[in-house]
């Protein structure tokens, strides 16, 4: 059974790469603020424990990652969100079936790249930890030249609909699914902005209640 669940998870991942790949062709996607807002929920929020985690944590990193890059979003939104690449370093220095990791360098600068079943994602300019030089020794992954930021919501919105060994919790021990829900209401209601969710605390170090307590009038 468990095979099974594996072989299906790794073609879909086949089947991001390939949405991913033909998208190469066209105009470099949009990125909404409303789905930064999400992405930073589940970067703040998400408790990493298997692989489907990993994958949607990846996507909303490279969501992000576009975003901020957009026409006016770098002074006002920021890099603050790479700080929660570290959250991941202690899931990779333990063995996965169809994960690989490796800390690597482009123009002196260390990079981290991820594969979670050939669906390859990296994170630039980060603060590189004890455990993640540890993965300096693992084999080189050779990029699958599929730029990512072409198509970020094309990936996230595939690793958002994948249910496959995704445990789906924060770290609060709440579910995730439910904490996105709830917030994302309120941002369509005016509730909470963008802006508000940069301040949720990295980690589950406050709860969601105890967030909109502190943001919300």
């Amino acid at each position: 059974m468990k095979d099974n669940r594996r072989n299906e998870f790794a073609r879909y991942c086949f089947n991001i790469n390939d949405a991913c790949r033909r998208s190469q062709k066209f105009d470099k996607e949009l990125v909404s603020a409303r789905d930064a807002f999400i992405a930073t929920t589940i970067v703040r929020s998400i408790d990493v424990r298997d692989t489907g985690d990993l994958l949607l944590f990846g996507a909303s990193m490279n969501l992000l990652n576009t975003y901020v890059k957009q026409p006016g979003n770098k002074k006002t939104f920021g890099y603050g969100f790479k700080k929660n690449a570290n959250i991941i370093t202690k899931f990779l220095a333990e063995k996965h079936e169809g994960v690989e990791a490796v800390l690597m360098k482009d123009h002196g600068m260390p990079y981290l790249l991820v594969s979670v079943n050939d669906v390859q994602f990296s994170f630039h300019r980060i603060a590189v930890t004890e455990e993640m030089k540890k993965l300096r020794g693992n084999k080189n992954i050779e990029w699958d030249g599929i730029r990512k930021q072409m198509c970020a919501n094309t990936f996230f919105k595939l690793a958002r609909k994948n249910e496959a060994f995704f445990t789906d919790r924060t770290f609060q021990g709440t579910c995730l699914s439910d904490e996105i829900r709830r917030l994302e209401a309120l941002y369509d209601e005016g509730k909470v902005s963008l802006y508000d969710i940069r301040s949720l605390h990295l980690g589950g170090t406050e709860t969601t209640d105890e967030f909109l307590k502190r943001v919300m009038p």
